[in-house]
């Protein structure tokens, strides 16, 4: 017997393989070097159980060739091949349709499955061929919790069951979509909450900025009232970042404002309560608010800036309900305040309730005592 290196090498074919169907006529093509015959058999239809017609192939390095005359579109087909004396009948690896359960191959004019338009698709280019892929699963991997009450474990019947597991958690298809429909309502809820509190803040410093320059007499009031407003979309940066041309356009008609200009912006700021704007419209604490903008603006610039608060938040959320189900099920106190004594610098005005100054296990120690 060959070995598969010397197949491959002496047999290798680059051609087309499968039925290659066109009006005239129709070729078959089917690779199989260790064959000593393949017989053609064709089929009116999947449920008949002998050929209207067969064809002795040929064989061309390996390559076994036959080519039928007439329009053979909706034409089952199998192979029988003669090895070692044994006849096996089977279905055309190769085949680009095929019957019920794919027992037979079916010949077929592809361009009668078009449907509307289809002259007109394009191929979407790809990067990388995992782009196209949206979600991944392997149908075993689906449902292997021996705690899940599923009746069709490790098959495609598991998908359309509704199950729990033995927490009484749903599983399964059902959490899935009670999941993603979950996420999506909570991440729209997030960015919408962020783009209101964003645009409510950027307007309440439009206004401040507006009074302030006519008070203090600066030219061009309203421009820079826009700038800085507009700016201050990008939380924490964006103020001094819209006070850079601002100053400048200060400087070519009055410098001495300059330094007054600057002075108001730096006190505006320390007076905005933006990271508590955002920590109470999202959940998410002040600290975190600056740690997304920084890593946020430090990975993707200022579209990071922009975006970094929200995403962050999603994924705050995300993690912290992961680890208060995970101490649930451990039965272990879900709260921070009982793993840290003082929990302000991260949670400030996010916990209801007084915080003890000792943590969780130096109070237990005390009791034991």
């Amino acid at each position: 017997m060959n070995s598969f290196d010397n197949i491959d090498r002496e047999y290798a074919y680059d051609g087309e393989l499968g039925a290659v169907w066109s009006p005239e006529a129709t070729r078959f093509a089917v690779w199989s070097p260790e064959t000593e015959s393949v017989e053609l058999r064709l089929y009116h239809d999947d449920s008949e159980t002998e050929p209207f017609r067969t064809e002795e192939m040929h064989s061309e390095n390996g390559v076994w060739k036959a080519e039928v005359s007439g329009d053979l579109s909706g034409v089952y087909y199998t192979y029988a091949f003669t090895r070692n004396g044994n006849t096996a009948e089977t279905i055309d690896i190769y085949a680009r349709s095929a019957g019920v359960n794919g027992r037979r191959g079916m010949v077929l004019d592809l361009r009668t499955t078009d449907p509307e338009g289809w002259e007109r698709d394009r191929q979407v280019s790809l990067g990388d061929y995992t782009d196209a892929v949206i979600y991944e699963l392997h149908v075993r991997d689906f449902s292997p919790d021996e705690s899940g009450n599923f009746t069709l474990r490790g098959k495609f019947g598991a998908f359309c069951e509704k199950a729990v597991n033995g927490f009484g958690e749903t599983i399964g298809l059902d959490y899935i979509k009670k999941r993603v429909f979950y996420v999506g309502s909570r991440t729209n809820s997030i960015f919408k909450s962020y783009v209101i509190s964003n645009l409510v803040d950027a307007l309440i410093i439009f206004v401040a900025m507006a009074i302030g320059c006519l008070v203090m007499g600066m030219p061009y009031p309203m421009l820079l009232a826009v700038v800085c407003g507009v700016t201050n979309l990008i939380p924490f940066f964006g103020p001094f970042i819209g006070a850079i041309p601002c100053g400048i356009l200060i400087l070519l008609v009055d410098p001495v404002k300059v330094i007054w200009f600057e002075l108001f912006v730096l006190v505006l700021q320390q007076l905005d309560g933006k990271p508590h704007l955002f920590g109470g419209s999202m959940g998410l604490p002040a600290i975190w608010v600056l740690v997304s903008i920084t890593i946020g603006g430090g990975l993707f610039g200022i579209p990071g800036m922009l975006l970094g608060v929200p995403v962050f938040a999603v994924i705050y959320l995300l993690f912290a309900e992961f680890v208060s189900s995970r101490l649930k099920k451990k039965k272990m106190p879900e709260e921070t305040r009982e793993y840290a004594g003082d929990t302000s610098l991260f949670l400030d005005g996010y916990e209801d309730g007084s915080v003890s100054e000792e943590p969780a296990l130096v109070r237990e120690e005390k009791k034991g005592d």
